[in-house]
């Protein structure tokens, strides 16, 4: 049997998807959350997950479950889907209409990282999540025009369809940004 390196700087991104506005789709948040964690935790990648989700209210029970396990915060259409008390973001009060915000009440749930639509950045958000200590991997991001303004913004992390893409275009470009 051959055993398996698994690298330090590994991070799985799992996704959660469910919805807090069609019931019965999926399983309840907490039902949800416990199922997922319960899987993770057999496998040997257990400590390199992060789990993201739109549905925050999932977040919000693997944080009862256990608050060290690592969340990510998903958001999309900042200008037009989120809003105060949400049912997306966990019913959450949000006070400034342009979500600057954000940022830190992710920080103050307890999330390890931001992870907003690709659209919805810009430097001085990346700036004020950064002033917070919370990592931005923006999504999804697969045209090389992108890929290179997010890292002019200073993002930590590009979700893509074509990961070799990025690669390739940070060598042609000699940027050593990961």
């Amino acid at each position: 049997m051959t055993s398996t390196n698994i690298s330090d700087d590994l991070i799985i991104n799992l996704e959660i998807k469910s919805t807090p506005v069609e019931d019965n789709l999926t399983p309840p948040p907490n039902v949800m959350a416990k199922l997922i964690i319960e899987e993770v935790n057999k496998t040997k990648l257990k400590d390199k997950v992060i789990y993201s989700s739109f549905d925050w209210r999932v977040l919000t029970e693997i944080k009862n479950i256990d608050p060290k396990i690592s969340r990510a915060y998903l958001t999309s259409d900042l200008k037009g889907k989120v809003y105060d008390k949400s049912p997306w973001l966990d019913f959450m009060p949000l006070y400034d209409s342009e979500s600057r915000e954000l940022p830190r009440l992710i920080k103050t749930l307890g999330g390890k990282a931001w992870h907003p639509n690709r659209k919805d950045i810009s430097k001085d958000m990346v700036r004020i999540s950064h002033d917070e200590g919370l990592p931005v991997n923006v999504w999804t991001v697969n045209e090389e025009y992108e890929m290179l303004r997010m890292i002019d913004y200073g993002v930590d992390g590009i979700i893509t369809d074509y990961p070799l893409k990025l690669k390739k275009l940070c060598e042609k470009e000699n940027i050593s940004w990961f």
